[in-house]
């Protein structure tokens, strides 16, 4: 990601060949793999397929003249432009190389009719495209340009949050930004499903239009898109996931207009669901309390809850969908050793004697499935596929636990009420990065939404039959080391190392994603909804892991300087 030593021919050919040649070729030949593993029809639309492509190659081609003319530079995040360019296609699109990109990819899908290039490849390469902006290429380009970044609204993004007039032509474009994208997910669900999309179920959709149309201000178009494009995610979520998790409901005639009611409905009210979880969880960061017990020698903190919550959740989905309760115990006690022997060896101090890493967890979790395959012939699939359909979960309980320890903070704010701030003196946000009282950004915040959103998608395709097992395993991998790579370019811990521009975690993020395509595609086993019986051995399971996490995360011997002794605080 940085800049190497030597700016030579040969080192730009290279890096270039790695954007240019390699990553097209390896998502290519990953689509043709998946293509017998994905059940949706793709659309036979030859003359649009090559339409969008041919117009995807030539804004590409447009962007990177611009690039090299105008800023003086390469589109390589290695050999970037000296000067900030705003002619050209940078005068409409902020990344008209990225938008091109997607338009090759779609319509490459549409012309070979691949359903995996329509319905995973090309949004998945929209997710690595926005991961990169958020992880890297936005923070570099306002570290590298400042104002200038700022000051540049080209005509497709989000206008300023100004009272200067909005023109039609604003108006329009904030339009096609939000339905453009609506229609083409959309029509594909509708396709891939082989039903009709009601025209009336689409009403609600005529208040973002006329909230778009009318907005008299730029602050107010703004907002307008804001909402559409909030009710754009989230009614397209919706009507991909409920399929499977609720079917009776997604089969129901009113079902759709219910939908895009509940997605419009929430673009709305957006904002202020936003502010109240701001506010809830900087209740929850300033909440900590402690217990001493035997003197003050030993030590249950209040995140306790979480921590249980956390550890009876995976072990009892791992024991229920394997269907084996002590296999699902001895994951679990792997998964502890992993997270706190990874995070020991990697920042562990004399302020940090017992921290835990979530990359490690999944080091002990692989460590885990080849002693509970061994030891108890369970399939390696199925236990894959338990443990992803658990961690999303796991992860969005702990943050809660992350919250009131004050691990895995968001780097100062910009904006304060942006952020949340955190007084508790025992919190390491306090005792270690001392930034008491300062507005950060709520990276545990995001982690929750994110990994509750992925849950949801990951059961649905289990549930619905969508997927095999190795791709759904896949597919976590893949979905978590974007959000992650994003998310770790935000994280203001003291302890973070950075290695040739990027975050540590965040190499480990595209190692994750990498593995989690090569997991895909791997010969897949029919998905199975069958599995084991709530009886008292998972009780007894899920009181057990409970039990294991909460003793592991939020418990402790404060009085102690021993390795692995002493959470801090």
């Amino acid at each position: 990601m940085s800049r190497p030593a030597a700016s030579s021919a040969p080192g730009k050919i290279a890096y270039g060949s790695l954007f240019v040649v390699v990553l097209p070729l390896t998502l290519a030949l990953w689509a043709s793999w998946l293509d017998r593993a994905v059940p949706w029809p793709a659309p036979h639309l030859p003359a649009a397929a090559l339409a969008i492509a041919v117009l995807g190659a030539l804004l590409m081609l447009r962007g990177m003249l611009d690039l090299r003319v105008h800023g003086r530079g390469l589109p390589m995040n290695a050999y970037p432009p000296t000067t900030f360019v705003t002619r050209g296609s940078y005068r409409w699109f902020a990344h008209p190389i990225y938008v091109g990109a997607l338009c090759v990819s779609l319509g490459a899908a549409l012309w070979f009719r691949s359903s995996s290039g329509l319905y995973i490849v090309t949004p998945l390469l929209a997710g690595m495209i926005l991961s990169l902006l958020l992880g890297f290429e936005i923070p570099a380009t306002t570290a590298r340009f400042g104002e200038a970044l700022t000051r540049h609204r080209p005509r497709f993004s989000l206008p300023p949050p100004s009272g200067e007039a909005a023109g039609w032509f604003d108006r329009l474009a904030m339009t096609a930004r939000v339905f453009v994208p609506w229609i083409v997910a959309v029509g594909l669900l509708a396709f891939a499903r082989g039903a009709r999309t009601e025209i009336l179920a689409m009403a609600p959709w005529l208040l973002v239009l006329g909230r778009l149309l009318a907005a008299p201000t730029q602050g107010a178009l703004r907002e307008a898109a804001v909402i559409g494009t909030v009710a754009t995610s989230l009614g397209v979520y919706l009507e991909l996931v409920l399929p499977g998790l609720v079917p009776q409901f997604a089969g129901a005639p009113w079902s759709a207009a219910a939908v895009q009611l509940v997605a419009v409905g929430a673009g709305f009210g957006a904002r202020r669901a936003w502010r109240w979880m701001l506010r809830v969880t900087e209740r929850v960061a300033n909440s900590r309390r402690d217990w001493l017990i035997a003197g003050g020698r030993f030590r249950i903190i209040n995140h306790a809850a979480y921590s249980a919550l956390a550890g009876a959740l995976g072990v009892g989905i791992v024991a229920w969908v394997t269907a084996h309760s002590v296999a699902a115990v001895v994951i679990e006690i792997c998964v502890v050793i992993g997270a706190a022997l990874f995070a020991q060896f990697s920042w562990g101090s004399r302020s940090l004697l017992r921290p835990f890493g979530y990359w490690g967890g999944v080091l002990g979790g692989l460590a885990g499935v080849a002693i509970v395959h061994l030891a108890f012939a369970l399939p390696v699939a199925r236990i894959g596929l338990g443990l992803v359909l658990c961690a999303t979960f796991i992860q969005a309980v702990g943050r809660l636990r992350c919250l009131a320890q004050g691990c895995c903070h968001g780097v100062p704010a910009r904006d304060a009420g942006a952020g949340i701030r955190v007084w508790q003196p025992q919190s390491r946000v306090v005792l270690l990065s001392h930034l008491e009282g300062v507005p950060l950004l709520d990276t545990q915040l995001y982690s929750i939404v994110f990994n509750l959103a992925l849950g949801g998608l990951l059961w649905s395709l289990w549930l619905g039959g969508a997927m095999g097992d190795w791709m759904i395993v896949g597919m976590y991998f893949v979905l978590t080391g974007l959000e992650r790579f994003a998310e770790d370019a935000y994280r203001g811990e003291t302890q973070t190392r950075t290695f040739r521009g990027l975050r540590e975690n965040q190499w480990i993020a595209l190692g994750a994603l990498a593995a989690g395509m090569l997991i895909a595609a791997l010969p897949d086993v029919a998905a199975s909804r069958d599995a084991g019986a709530l009886d008292p051995e998972w009780a007894a399971a899920v009181v057990i892991g409970g039990a294991i996490s909460a003793f592991a995360m939020s418990m402790d011997f404060p009085r102690s300087n021993r390795r692995f002794s002493r959470l801090s605080g």
